[in-house]
């Protein structure tokens, strides 16, 4: 397996609630309103109280922040995070399908962000998320389907905020390789 080095986000961007189940891991890039591009920087950076225009909190917390070099597992696999949109948001239909009874998309996928402010996500980026996703993908019995970008599962993002689509379907192609040994 591969390393990761466990620092929880603390305090308001933690839900407390258990995760329902893991049915899709949402891959996202960092948000391009934030110029923190180490992972300390990240972690603060999430850390941080936040409020929308109307003055309601914005939380925002995945399982996982991945740069370069480091990997680190910001949650437990078993709590919910908040990365995908709340309960109000608009799904999709796959976020509805893969939601099932659940109320929001939250309570079923696994979030990992890859740390990238501008431009295309690094492959050395991508290189080391490579191994976790793959691992996560063989723990939870995921499909190629249930790796999505965040615009498969909220209408409202913009699917620039990911990569294009040729990167990827690279990074999927990788991912899902036949002769990958997990």
């Amino acid at each position: 397996m591969v390393a990761i080095d466990t620092q929880y986000l603390g305090g308001y961007n933690r839900s407390g609630r258990t995760i329902a189940c893991v049915n899709a891991l949402v891959i996202h890039r960092s948000l391009p309103y934030s110029t923190a591009k180490s992972i300390d920087e990240r972690l603060r950076f999430m850390n941080e109280r936040r409020y929308n225009t109307e003055r309601q909190l914005i939380r925002y917390a995945p399982h996982y922040v991945i740069n370069e070099t480091t990997i680190v597992q910001t949650l437990p696999e078993t709590e919910t995070g908040y990365h995908v949109g709340a309960a109000f948001y608009n799904y999709t239909p796959l976020a509805r399908q893969l939601m099932g009874n659940e109320k929001s998309a939250n309570n079923v996928t696994l979030g990992i962000e890859l740390c990238a402010t501008e431009g295309p996500i690094p492959q050395k980026v991508l290189q080391k998320a490579l191994p976790l996703v793959q691992h996560l993908i063989h723990q939870y019995q995921l499909q190629r389907h249930q790796i999505v970008r965040p615009f498969e599962m909220v209408k409202q993002i913009d699917p620039d905020l990911i990569m294009d689509a040729l990167q990827w379907k690279a990074f999927l192609d990788t991912v899902y390789l036949p002769e990958r040994v997990y």
